[in-house]
């Protein structure tokens, strides 16, 4: 996320922020039912709780008069799917059974045209050729394939807590959500940084290193309790001033220009609790998607952001800054004007000679020969520490079938492959686009995704490294690479 650090807006560094890396958890905040859901009536699922998706806990505590203390937690897959408010308590919805703390929370997406085969003979909404990548993780479809019996969330590759920043960085590889004959080539960088005075500054990176091209993105997908928050106001031209705008999730979009929305108690008390999302009065491109989803079972709310001019192919990233602001709406409505220049998004391509270098060091992990980018062994070699443009992810994985480590830049490399069957026949228009396909099964628990070693080029000639490089096999040795659907080492480059 170092990248990204030149456009930050300076913090106010009021209050303290910490980290906290075990917690209590408490069930009753998440079944549709009193915190209860009956597993009997879901047999071909295996029952989760919320410590399958928690990985940490980041807080703010107040140090001013005007401050607010609010805790979040951060899922495996890199996403926001708890919000406690002081003095409201937790705001993210109840999950349903299919798609746990996936959906309903604080996440992103990446569409590709068309969004889905919604030919009845590809199975409607449970399509296996879905085009669209999740910044959370996979729904739990056992009907698509039994093997899909349980949450998977998007693997978690680095994180940094930088107390300084107060900041907690991750980078996840983005997952297709169902099971599905189309690959999820993406990586999403997530920083969260407490700016004080009630604010938390969200910065996300997306980088495609696959064959796909998106077009469209949810940025992010922002869902509250409207059991907390019963009404709902959008701003008004990038001003404090706003209107009330209780209206159904259905009925359509809000303008943009207005810069921000929120979820507030009492729109007519200035002293009610309220949270907001700017996304900026400039966002060219951007709709709103605004309004009440469920107020009963689902008790949802719905900010949602999208892009739909986005043109991301192979080798290159986008980037968006929106901020949450939670306090008083007297204090909500006056911040998040003053934020509101500051929201942004836009497509960035990082030439080679904007990166620095990664040194990668010969380890050790379980008796294996392994690459790391933690010093300790011998400095053997490069990598690029940034998704340069048309650059692939150095993986380091691991085969659970075998216990064996290796390198790869193609993350579906050891997991199972079913066989598609084509459901057109021999002459239909669609038949060769689904001849020879197969279902990537990567929740069958055969990989582990262990670190991302940095970025690779593609050489230009196979087995020749072009100038200023070395081939990757020349840094490598004896440790094992596996190219699955990708390119083998030698036909990959690194800096000298």
């Amino acid at each position: 996320m170092s990248a990204l650090s030149s456009i930050k807006v300076e913090s106010n560094y009021t209050g303290t922020f910490s980290k906290q890396d075990s917690v209590s958890f408490d069930t009753s905040l998440w079944a549709a039912t009193n915190g209860t859901i009956n597993w009997s009536d879901y047999p071909n699922q295996v029952p989760y709780a919320e410590q399958d998706v928690f990985h940490t806990q980041l807080t703010h505590t107040p140090g001013l008069s005007s401050d607010i203390g609010w805790t979040i937690r951060i899922g495996k897959g890199g996403q926001i799917y708890y919000i406690d408010v002081q003095g409201l308590g937790q705001i993210t919805c109840p999950q349903r059974s299919f798609s746990a703390w996936n959906d309903d929370c604080m996440t992103t997406t990446v569409y590709s045209a068309p969004e889905s085969n919604k030919d009845t003979q590809m199975g409607g909404n449970d399509s296996f050729a879905n085009g669209y990548i999740h910044g959370s993780g996979m729904y739990v479809k056992p009907q698509m394939d039994p093997l899909n019996d349980k949450p998977l969330y998007c693997p978690l590759l680095a994180e940094e807590f930088d107390i300084r920043d107060r900041s907690y960085s991750m980078i996840n590889w983005g997952l297709v959500p169902k099971p599905n004959i189309n690959r999820g080539d993406v990586l999403f960088y997530s920083r969260y940084r407490d700016m004080g005075n009630g604010v938390l500054e969200l910065t996300f990176y997306c980088y495609n290193f696959g064959n796909r091209t998106y077009n469209f993105a949810e940025t992010p997908w922002w869902a509250v309790r409207p059991s907390k928050f019963p009404s709902m106001i959008e701003g008004i031209n990038g001003t404090s001033s706003f209107k009330i705008t209780n209206k159904t999730f259905q009925s359509g979009a809000i303008p943009s220009s207005g810069g921000w929305g929120a979820h507030t108690v009492n729109p007519s008390d200035p002293n009610s609790i309220t949270c907001a999302l700017v996304w900026g009065s400039a966002s060219t491109g951007t709709g709103v998607n605004f309004g009440f989803v469920d107020k009963g079972v689902r008790d949802m709310s719905l900010i949602a952001p999208s892009y739909s001019q986005l043109n991301l192919p192979y080798g290159t990233g986008f980037c968006y800054r929106r901020y949450a602001v939670l306090g008083k709406l007297k204090n909500v409505a006056n911040i998040c004007a003053d934020l509101n220049k500051h929201a942004l998004l836009k497509i960035i391509e990082f030439p080679a000679s904007y990166s620095g270098r990664l040194p990668l060091y010969t380890s050790t992990l379980e008796s294996q020969n392994i690459l790391s980018s933690s010093p300790g062994g011998s400095l053997v070699g490069y990598t690029y520490p940034i998704p340069i443009k048309n650059s692939l992810p150095l993986l380091l994985m691991k085969n659970n079938d075998t216990g064996d480590y290796f390198l790869s830049t193609d993350p579906y490399a050891v997991c199972g492959k079913l066989p598609f069957a084509n459901p057109y026949p021999v002459g239909h228009a669609k038949y060769a686009t689904y001849q020879n396909k197969h279902i990537y099964q990567i929740y069958d628990g055969k990989t582990e995704w262990v670190s991302l070693l940095g970025f690779v080029k593609q050489t230009s000639t196979s087995g020749f490294a072009d100038p200023g490089y070395q081939l990757l096999t020349d840094i490598i040795g004896s440790i094992p690479f596996v190219a699955g659907e990708k390119l083998d080492a030698e036909d990959l480059m690194v800096p000298i």
